[in-house]
């Protein structure tokens, strides 16, 4: 069956230099069929091709963009932001979604779930580290609206209801706590990402995000993270720019999302999370 497997991952970290000035890139990949599963010539080529487009990088202005996020960089924030769906921080009133049950965050079309069950999910099993069975996958953000959160069985008794299945351990040295399984993204896009920034027009398109455990507070909302990416310009992807500041809250980030491609793929440089490059408007 599809739970009994041997999961592979393979991390590549590139360097590149030009003149004095190095920039560096990182590109993963996943497998559930073990190290043959794997691709490393792929995953070495595209981590040189990350290191290589931000050589170069120089400033840009302040002000309100439209944000294309590459969608390595959309799992690193979800699997940043994704404490906050825990009802154990809802429970402690530590996270910004409590009492937001039934809150519109997203567009209708918009939707976030935890999948235990996904085939080729790198965090997929048959039950959790209490053994409950997962039986199906738990919408987090369901048409745009707050759905629900994440339980183990300690937090759905406190909290008069079920077990989503969700009990994780870091290790058989500690208790189980609520927390993700694989984060799958759901929203309608097309394109690649030169096609999305075409749809943009300006902006800004985000590849790397730094400072993203320090940068986000669970509690408040607040998310200021650096960020290097590419400006955008007529549709056209033009001279990259780093040393930036990217300011927003976890709301108005959902709240934000007008566009998306249609590349769709497994971050594995985060953890488990399948999601699109996403397009948000209104970014500082």
């Amino acid at each position: 069956r599809w739970g009994a497997a041997t999961y592979a991952v393979l991390y590549v970290y590139a360097h590149a230099e030009r003149e004095g000035e190095t920039r560096s890139g990182l590109a993963a990949a996943g497998s559930r069929a073990g190290a043959q599963g794997l691709k490393p010539r792929e995953v070495g080529e595209e981590a040189a091709a990350r290191a290589c487009r931000l050589l170069g990088a120089g400033r840009c202005p302040s002000g309100t963009y439209t944000v294309v996020l590459e969608q390595q960089v959309v799992g690193g924030l979800l699997s940043a932001i994704a404490p906050a769906f825990s009802a154990e921080a809802i429970q402690k009133g530590r996270s910004v979604f409590a009492d937001r049950i039934g809150s519109g965050l997203g567009p209708p079309s918009f939707h976030l779930w935890d999948d235990g069950l996904c085939v080729d999910g790198p965090s997929s099993f048959w039950f959790d580290d209490e053994g409950v069975a997962r039986t199906t996958r738990t919408p987090l953000i369901h048409n745009g609206v707050l759905a629900s959160f994440l339980y183990d069985s300690r937090t759905a008794a406190r909290g008069d209801t079920s077990s989503t299945a969700n009990a994780v351990r870091a290790s058989y040295r500690s208790l189980p706590l609520p927390s993700t399984t694989n984060l799958i993204v759901e929203v309608p896009g097309s394109g690649d990402i030169q096609a999305l920034a075409e749809r943009v027009g300006d902006g800004l398109y985000v590849v790397e995000v730094n400072g993203l455990h320090s940068g986000i507070n669970s509690i408040s909302g607040e998310i200021s993270v650096g960020v290097s990416g590419l400006l955008i310009r007529g549709g056209s992807l033009c001279e990259p720019v780093h040393e930036i500041t990217m300011a927003t809250d976890m709301p108005a980030l959902f709240a934000g999302i007008t566009d998306a491609a249609g590349d769709t793929a497994w971050d594995y440089v985060h953890g488990g999370v399948l999601t699109p490059s996403l397009a948000l408007r209104d970014i500082a």
